[in-house]
């Protein structure tokens, strides 16, 4: 029994825009305590590397956490793409099972419709 296909509804392009802003926005507002450190110009140095280290280790965690996503979306459009590679050649196949069925139906047609006498 064939299983029922649901369609890909896919975000619109302003749906994805405005989550890589949100997530940029995000990032950034991380980033501005660094800028109130350069700011300050009392603070003790090692509190500023310190700082800096913690920036560098949160980009560090966001390009890897990034790159995990990343990989993980490759993985899915190769999945849809064997999906829908499967679904193309299963369409093929109904195509020709229906011409083939479509035949003797059109001879039963033109025989049905054949004035009797």
């Amino acid at each position: 029994m064939p299983t029922e296909l649901t369609p890909l509804t896919l975000p619109s392009a302003k749906d994805i825009l405005l989550t890589q802003l949100i997530s940029t926005d995000g990032k950034v507002d991380r980033l501005l305590p660094l800028l109130d450190l350069l700011e300050i110009p009392e603070t003790d140095r090692s509190d500023l590397g310190q700082a800096l280290i913690e920036a560098l280790m949160r980009i560090a965690e966001e390009t890897r956490l990034n790159r995990e996503l990343r990989e993980a979306l490759q993985a899915d459009l190769s999945r849809f793409r064997a999906d829908n590679d499967a679904m193309i050649a299963r369409l093929a196949r109904i195509k020709v099972q229906i011409d083939t069925l479509m035949q003797p139906i059109s001879q039963i047609l033109k025989i049905l419709s054949a004035p009797i006498t």
